[in-house]
């Protein structure tokens, strides 16, 4: 039995302030959200996972003191 993949509209402001609570990032690591108050079609869970990975590798790998990570929607690329 195949599981049937969901698409809805999704905020993406919302999941990815989610996301970021998730995470817990520490207070040297500043995150930038632009344009951020759109929506678009996707699988909820795919999203999050998407944004958990990239946001989380951001900081993994990243050797500065002070980490700034900015996250934006560029609708022109949808």
């Amino acid at each position: 039995m195949s599981k049937q993949k969901i698409i809805i509209s999704i905020k993406i402001l919302n999941k990815v302030n989610t996301v970021i609570k998730l995470i817990n990032p520490n207070s040297d690591i500043k995150t930038n959200k632009l344009n951020l108050n759109n929506h678009i079609s996707f699988q909820t869970v795919a999203f999050k996972q998407i944004i958990q990975n990239l946001l989380s590798n951001a900081i993994k790998y990243n050797d500065k003191e002070i980490t700034e990570i900015t996250i934006t929607y560029n609708e022109t690329l949808q």
